[in-house]
This record gives structure tokens, sequence and C-alpha cells, in this order.
């Protein structure tokens, strides 16, 4: 049997949003969202790094960006399995360049 994954998007327009809605009224086996699995303490190694990330995300993301709550409690109603693209967001910094890491810290 074939499992058909949507990828959803956490940065998309109303109209994007209702047509990921709708693709899921479709019968998708899997939704996989940008994002982490869980949630990890702030540490001091990479806490400037999280703070550039949460000023930008208060100021642009709020302008720009739809919530992904809809598509989640949609993908629960049809009971989709929903995975995240990465375990945790440090990841994110594991991956900058080095000069990027030093100035985090």
């Amino acid at each position: 049997m074939i499992k058909v994954v949507l990828k959803g998007e956490t940065h998309i327009s109303r109209k994007d949003l209702k047509e990921e809605i709708r693709l899921l009224d479709e019968g998708f086996d899997k939704l996989v969202l940008e994002g982490s699995e869980s949630r990890e303490k702030i540490q001091l190694v990479n806490f400037w790094f999280k703070l550039s990330f949460f000023l930008l995300r208060t100021i642009l993301v709020r302008l720009f960006y739809t919530k992904k709550i809809e598509l989640l409690e949609k993908a629960k109603e049809k009971e989709i399995e929903v995975f995240r693209t990465r375990k945790s967001n440090y990841e994110i910094v594991e991956n900058t360049p080095f000069l990027v890491k030093i100035l985090s810290q």
C-alpha cells in the first residue's frame, strides 16, 4: 500500500493553509511539519543565538505567518500521523557556520 505524505508549512498564507487543510481532507497518511519535536531549555552557550531569532520571530512572524494549529487539528481529526523535521532546535545551532557559533556565545 502506498503511503501519502504531506509536508505542511508554518510560514504560509491563509490561502495556502486552506489548501493544505483541503488536501488533508482528501486522505493523507502522514503530515510532516517544520520544527522540532521537543522544546529544549535555553543554555547560556546559545542564549544570544536564541535571543536574536526570538526577536526576529516576534517582529516579523506575527505579520506574515499563520498558525499551524488548524493544520494539526485537522490531522488529529483525520487520524493522520504527524512528524517533525528535526528532533530539537539545537540541530540548527550545530549546523551553523563557525563564525555564527562564536558570535552566539
